[in-house]
């Protein structure tokens, strides 16, 4: 019989967690999953639990597309040995439609396509090495179409994920649905914190989400959003949000 994989930090849902990541929890648990282990270990700290959804939500209004967040991401899974990211990512990246071929290859900062490849190299100086990456590799991300600001991007894209796998490095993370075959409904709300969101147009209608996903953009903070889809209408948060994981508007 298998050895049942366990965690070296509590793996918390809504009923165990710390007062302060309660809000932010029953959030997730509203897009109708079970918590993915990372943010059950998460949750031990509000303060990182807050401050890693406040960090995802903004990234959420960036220049780059899925298909290359998804590369960025099994690329540091893999590097940092991330078994649940690594899982995870997989899945993502074939529904961002990824061959198998160019799944394997983003494991090892790679790509069939220059322009992904000449991003993944930049990247990987910047993860293999821990220092200044070469010019010419900043010069050939820049010839081949990728802007600053995109650059930039997928540098803050490599220090999430780098927080997440270290979480799940540190704290032996098991692989969501790895312990019971019931859990592998967390990759389902999982996929909602990662998905692209729906169009403003969405904000006024009542409990769409699962209809309109693949429409367009969510709101601007997956976890404030979450947490506020039981009401009649969407609202934006106020600064004083008690999830304080929302900005202010």
């Amino acid at each position: 019989m298998p050895k049942t994989e366990m965690s070296r930090f509590h793996i918390h849902d809504e009923l165990s967690a710390p007062e302060g990541s309660v809000p932010v929890l029953k959030g997730a648990l509203a897009t109708g999953g079970q918590l993915p282990n990372f943010l059950g270990v998460l949750a031990g700290s509000p303060a990182a639990l807050r401050g890693y959804a406040r960090f995802r939500s903004e990234l959420r209004h960036g220049e780059l597309d899925m298909a290359t967040i998804e590369r960025i991401a099994l690329a540091v899974a893999e590097h940092h040995g991330s078994q649940p990211g690594i899982a995870m990512h997989s899945r993502m990246a074939r529904t961002a439609g990824l061959g198998l071929d160019e799944v394997a290859m983003a494991r090892e900062f790679d790509s069939r396509d220059e322009r992904q490849a000449a991003l993944l190299r930049f990247l990987k100086a910047l993860v293999k090495t821990g220092e200044r990456p070469p010019v010419h590799l900043h010069e050939e991300a820049r010839e081949v179409g990728w802007s600053d600001e995109q650059l930039l991007e997928a540098i803050a894209y490599l220090s999430l994920e780098s927080f997440i796998a270290l979480v799940n490095v540190a704290g032996e993370v098991p692989v969501d649905g790895s312990a019971e075959e019931s859990r592998t409904s967390t990759l389902r709300a999982a996929e909602t914190l990662w998905a692209p969101s729906p169009p403003p147009a969405a904000r006024t209608t009542t409990r769409r989400w699962s209809s309109s996903a693949s429409a367009g953009r969510a709101p601007s903070s997956w976890c404030c959003w979450t947490a506020r889809s039981v009401s009649r209408r969407w609202e934006r948060p106020s600064p004083s949000s008690p999830t304080g994981c929302c900005p202010s508007g």
